[in-house]
């Protein structure tokens, strides 16, 4: 069962729940799961008595918190890929879900914040990854190029020496500093996702690499990538699972001293760029700058 199928499935397992036990037991002015469920996804879906209700009640509080933390949000490249009209049916009739008859604001928020789908980056041609233990393994065989249809973000990935190398790239000035996200999709469902912060290069290029030791790739997909996805990603509202992925970029960052300086240029823009910070969001930043400058 897919994460949005198992929201919902929880969602009607509240519903029913809810409506055998919780009305002959809690104040008539108390909300039931589904309704503190709404609250928790978009506040003003709730009425002002609902939302006047939550501010005095301890209970209620508690709930439509403890559902903000639980309910699993739509991952970026679930977006993404949405917009591109590549999810699979279930899927795309989960995601749509989420999205409108659930009401969840933080995840609309996110997919207006991913822009145009013409800024994305995708190649599906399928690649077989050069095996570990060939010597000399050469490139022809496991190189993906592709461009945005805007022409503003370009992306390839390909073997250089030992190493499986993605680079992003764009000649687009506003897109320096700018937070790229992506993701290698391999056999078996496998996947290799990640982030990059574009900075300056040659010949009025900003840029960003990852790179992987071919037989740890070949492991991660499986012997094989069958989709590259490259994307500007939003700058703050991350899943906890997109949280992590941007700790392990920007730890493998911290060596390379033009990602690095990418990356702490990233966290300060952010930070003004966002204003007042919630605690959470500046936690997150405050990690990210210190996986970054740990020697």
């Amino acid at each position: 069962m897919s994460r949005f199928s198992l929201d919902e499935a929880l969602n009607a397992l509240r519903n029913r729940s809810d409506e055998a036990h919780l009305p002959s037991v809690l104040p008539e002015r108390c909300l039931r799961f589904q309704r503190a469920r709404v609250l928790s996804l978009d506040p003003e879906r709730g009425s002002d008595e609902e939302r006047a209700h939550v501010a005095s009640c301890r209970r209620c509080a508690a709930l439509v918190a403890s559902f903000a933390r639980e309910v699993p949000h739509l991952s970026q490249w679930s977006l993404v890929r949405r917009r591109l009209g590549f999810l699979s049916e279930g899927d795309r009739l989960a995601a749509d879900y989420h999205l409108e008859a659930g009401g969840c604001r933080r995840c609309r928020e996110r997919d207006l914040q991913l822009g145009q789908v013409a800024a994305f980056v995708r190649s599906c041609g399928g690649v077989t990854l050069p095996h570990p233990s060939a010597a000399a393994a050469g490139t022809a065989d496991a190189r993906l190029e592709a461009a945005s249809a805007d022409g503003t973000l370009e992306a390839d990935l390909g073997k250089t020496g030992d190493r499986m190398v993605l680079e992003a790239r764009s000649k687009d000035p506003s897109r320096r500093g700018a937070l790229i996200g992506f993701a290698l999709r391999g056999a078996e469902g496998r996947e290799e996702r990640g982030y990059l912060v574009l900075a300056p290069d040659v010949q009025g290029w900003y840029a960003a690499s990852a790179s992987w030791g071919v037989d740890e790739l070949y492991a991660a997909l499986r012997g094989t990538c069958t989709e590259l996805l490259v994307y500007p990603a939003d700058r703050l509202l991350w899943t906890d699972a997109e949280h992590q992925a941007l700790l392990t970029s920007a730890s493998r960052s911290r060596h390379e001293p033009e990602a690095r300086a990418a990356w702490l240029e990233w966290v300060s823009r952010t930070e003004q760029a966002a204003g007042g910070l919630s605690d959470d969001l500046h936690r997150a930043l405050d990690a990210i700058r210190q996986r970054v400058e740990q020697p």
